[in-house]
């Protein structure tokens, strides 16, 4: 059996693959940046490695003896003041991730990208082959972009293929994106206020099997989605306060609203200052961010995804478990 290196598995991708993985008797290699490995880990028998992707001489070791490599690490901010980061983290570590997997002579590398690195189309679905289109000053989505870009450069003999995940949902104490916040806020307040637009949700276990499948299926410089349900922003929003059994919203911000306010919080953001206002997903609020993804489906004979109820459920009931 393969030696499969997995980087990032503490976040919610990198360590729902590395469960199922486990679960399949794969032979593993996690790697980390603390000296001692996660908690996460603590009850399977897989080999820990220490790497930074800030430091490219630290990451030989972690890939020496691998056949397979996932890359899920990756720095994820929007705030100015995270810039060199960003950057440093995501297309410099992904620069060294694969320089250093072929020169040791991994097999197949999957490189895990994001809907952030494609453009969107503005009249029906977006597929695969969409380029970038976004407005210029969108730092993780540049990184996710020039991330890819630097991946599939690299020369060598070695299978590198891109998975890109829409906003991915899963349970577990991992950082919150935009759909798990939502859930949290609405337990509290429930939703009365919804933008305009529609978003694309995927569950975790979704991504996983798109993940895997990529590995086992991809062609060098394919660029797959991993995609689930594309919803009414309102509707989900809907859904998740019936599942809550809470109010449902009253009312939609027209897209002149949320434009306004998302540059107010741009600005905040280019100036540095505390926190990580959702400036670019009020930007786009008003667009439909859907996905078709038949390509990628009938390459990799992937089935169906998760409900979105099941998906919306798994993540409200890990929320609602904990103190």
């Amino acid at each position: 059996m393969p030696k499969t290196l997995i980087t990032g598995g503490t976040g919610l991708i990198g360590y729902h693959l590395a469960s199922a993985l486990y679960a399949q008797g794969v032979d593993l290699r996690l790697m980390h940046r603390s000296e001692q490995p996660p908690k996460l880990w603590a009850n399977w028998d897989v080999e820990a490695v220490v790497g930074d992707l800030n430091n490219p001489r630290s990451l030989a070791a972690a890939v020496v003896g691998c056949d397979h490599v996932y890359h899920a690490a990756a720095c994820i901010s929007t705030s100015q003041r995270d810039a060199s980061l960003v950057q440093s983290v995501n297309v410099g570590g992904t620069r060294a991730m694969v320089r250093e997997a072929a020169q040791a002579g991994v097999c197949r590398f999957v490189n895990v990208s994001s809907i952030a690195a494609m453009g969107i189309n503005g009249t029906g679905p977006t597929t695969e082959a969409e380029p970038y289109n976004h407005p210029a000053g969108y730092l993780y989505n540049e990184s996710k972009r020039d991330a890819e870009s630097v991946a599939h450069a690299d020369p060598s003999q070695m299978v590198v293929v891109s998975v890109r995940p829409s906003l991915v949902v899963g349970p577990g104490p991992f950082r919150r994106g935009s759909i798990s916040k939502l859930i949290h806020v609405a337990l509290r307040t429930g939703l009365p206020v919804a933008p305009v637009g529609g978003v694309n949700i995927v569950d975790v276990d979704d991504v996983v099997s798109t993940l895997i499948a990529g590995m086992h299926y991809g062609e060098d410089g394919d660029r797959f989605l991993a995609v689930g349900h594309n919803i009414k922003t309102r509707q989900l929003m809907d859904t998740i306060c019936d599942l809550l059994e809470k109010p449902k919203t009253r009312f939609s911000l027209p897209h002149n609203a949320t434009s306004r306010l998302a540059m107010l919080l741009k600005l905040w953001c280019s100036l540095g200052l505390p926190g990580q206002p959702p400036f670019q997903a009020l930007a786009v609020s008003g667009t439909n961010m859907y996905y078709n993804d038949d390509w990628t489906r009938d390459r990799l004979k992937l089935s169906e995804p998760t409900p979105l109820h099941q998906t919306l459920q798994k993540r409200i009931d890990w929320e609602r478990s904990q103190p």
